[in-house]
């Protein structure tokens, strides 16, 4: 369906958007490791009961931007409460929470994301935000797969439209 004067540009486009993308994965799942071990340290740090299961679990549901909360706020809260011995240990719970999170969005994903798709953090920050803004939980789900595909095609259609005889007619 690609016209044939477009197959090879068509191709380099294809293969920049697959390597973005793959990147984008790569960098979600790092920073859902990375996640998982800090939450594990946290939980263990507090003496949560089955800190690494639930520090796990969370750091896998990362990769879905804030379940990690619902999941590892939900899954400790009812370890805490099954053995309850005050308010001190929800508290803790909730620093870990709190201070894992922080240490997300302010270190891990404007960083790993920022450099596999090849933007400094603060675009991954502002774009993380202003998608989540316009568009709720989906902006912040999309906004680095639609970062990554917006660079790839201004990287790929630029050069074409520079050389191209239209470019020259106007220039």
């Amino acid at each position: 369906y690609v016209p044939l004067d477009l197959v090879q540009p068509f191709a380099v486009f294809t293969t920049r958007l697959d390597t973005a993308l793959r990147a984008v994965v790569q960098g979600q799942l790092m920073v859902a490791m990375i996640m998982g071990v800090l939450y594990c340290i946290g939980f263990s740090i507090v003496g949560l009961n089955s800190a690494l299961l639930i520090g796990f679990i969370a750091g896998i549901c990362r990769v879905i931007p804030y379940l990690d909360i619902l999941v590892a706020g939900s899954l400790s809260l009812m370890v805490v409460l099954s053995d309850f011995s005050g308010w001190g240990s929800i508290i803790a719970v909730v620093i870990v929470i709190v201070s894992v999170q922080a240490i997300d969005g302010m270190l891990l994903t404007p960083r790993i994301l920022g450099n596999k798709v090849g933007f400094p953090p603060v675009v991954v920050i502002v774009t993380v935000l202003s998608f989540g803004k316009l568009w709720g939980f989906w902006g912040i789900l999309f906004a680095i797969p639609i970062l990554a595909i917006v660079r790839v095609v201004w990287q790929t259609a630029v050069p074409y439209y520079l050389s191209s005889a239209w470019y020259e007619n106007f220039r």
